[in-house]
């Protein structure tokens, strides 16, 4: 598992929770020591004391397992899973700084998320380097195949560490 599959699993939970935003921020210096990222979005939410306990689903047999899986790599790689509900359900994911070369393909990643459900408006901003990246799906045509090469291409331009 590498964190971009940890974003997938986060993403498809909100857009399963019938949410019209998510939120993506991913820093590479946090509090000059990890790798944090945030998603948040205004779907239906769930009780937080239930999902801390990351066995529960709320999707049936073999289901639901995402959670557990993200917590794991999380714990596996010398950081921890964050839950938290106000006003929108976030989940925070912070790590060990070496796991910048666990991303994956961000880029990729939120491609599909965007793919997923035209309904959804995906918001996304990072700072590697000290530099700002930000993108806002209500402001592009997310369907043209300019988009999706420039998207992609933009996004991982962005990741690359100097």
């Amino acid at each position: 598992m590498d964190l971009s599959l940890c974003l997938l699993e986060v993403c498809i939970n909100a857009i399963e929770a019938n949410c019209k935003n998510i939120y993506v921020y991913l820093d590479d210096n946090y509090l000059d020591k990890y790798l944090y990222l945030k998603v948040s979005d205004d779907g239906i939410g769930i009780d937080c004391l239930k999902l801390k306990n990351f066995n529960y689903s709320t999707k049936g047999i073999n289901r639901g397992n995402g959670l557990r899986k993200v917590n794991d790599f999380c714990t596996n790689n010398n950081g921890y899973l964050n839950i938290y509900y106000d006003n929108m359900t976030s989940i925070e994911m912070v790590l060990d700084k070496k796991c910048f070369n666990m991303l994956g393909s961000i880029g990729d990643t939120l491609y599909t998320v965007l793919l997923n459900d035209k309904n959804v408006n995906l918001y996304y901003k990072q700072i590697v380097n000290n530099n700002e990246f930000e993108f806002k799906s209500i402001d592009y045509d997310i369907y043209s195949n300019e988009f999706k090469d420039l998207f992609i291409k933009e996004v991982s331009k962005k990741l690359t560490k100097n």
